[in-house]
C-alpha cells in the first residue's frame, strides 16, 4: 500500500524552516496511532447513529446517506493522518485547526512547505482544501487534485482559481491542471485507500 500512499507527491516530509512552521513545530508533530483511532471513530460513529436515528424529519433513506457519507468521510480522515503521521503539526489532527493555521499563515503572507500545502490539498474536510487554494500558492498538480474533489464545485472553485490568478498561476499553468483532472481524480481516489 506504500506505493499507492505516495502516487499523489512523492516523499513528503516537513520542512519546517519558516519562521511560521517553526511555531507550529512547537507544538509537537503528529504521529497516528491507528488503534486509538478506531476506538474514537467507533464512538463518534455511535453516537452519530443514535443521532441520525432520532431525528424525526428524515427519511430512511436520508439517514442511510447520512451515515454512509459520515462513514466515508472517517475512512479518507483516517488515510490522511496515516499518510501524513510524523509529517505534520500535532494540532492538524482537528481540520479547525489546520484552517485556522492556513487562513494565520495566508494573512501574514506565508507560504507554507509543499508538505503542510499537500496535506491541506488531500485533507477530508473540504474547507481545509478550500483554504488552502484561497490561501496558498499551489503547483498545477495540487491544483488538478482540488478540481477534482467532488466536495469544491461552483463558486468554491472559482473562488480558488482567481486565488491562484491573484498569487501569480499562469492562465496556461491553469488549463494543464485542468489537463492533469482525470488522471488526478483517479490518484486522488487511490491516496483515499488506507493501509
Amino acid at each position: 500500500m506504500g506505493e499507492i500512499k505516495q502516487l499523489l507527491f512523492p516523499g513528503d516530509k516537513w520542512d519546517s524552516s519558516s519562521p511560521f512552521e517553526k511555531e507550529l513545530e512547537k507544538g509537537g508533530v503528529f504521529i497516528f496511532d491507528p488503534i486509538e483511532f478506531d476506538k474514537e471513530a467507533v464512538g463518534i460513529l455511535e453516537e452519530f447513529q443514535k443521532w441520525v436515528k432520532g431525528n424525526p424529519y428524515w427519511t430512511a433513506e436520508e439517514k442511510r446517506r447520512v451515515v454512509a457519507d459520515e462513514m466515508r468521510y472517517i475512512t479518507h480522515e483516517r488515510s490522511w493522518l496515516n499518510r501524513f503521521s510524523g509529517t505534520i503539526p500535532k494540532s492538524w489532527r482537528h481540520w479547525s485547526q489546520v484552517e485556522a493555521d492556513l487562513e494565520e499563515a495566508s494573512g501574514q503572507g506565508v507560504q507554507l512547505s509543499e508538505n503542510l500545502v499537500n496535506a491541506a490539498v488531500l485533507h477530508p474536510h473540504w474547507a481545509v482544501a478550500q483554504a488552502a487554494g484561497k490561501g496558498q500558492r499551489l503547483t498545477c498538480r495540487q491544483l488538478a487534485v482540488l478540481l477534482a474533489r467532488d466536495d469544491l464545485r461552483g463558486t468554491r472553485i472559482e473562488r480558488i482559481i482567481s486565488a491562484q490568478q491573484t498569487r501569480g498561476m499562469s492562465q496556461e499553468d491553469i488549463e494543464k491542471a485542468v489537463g492533469m483532472l482525470e488522471e488526478e481524480k483517479v490518484r486522488f481516489l487511490f491516496s483515499l485507500v488506507g493501509d
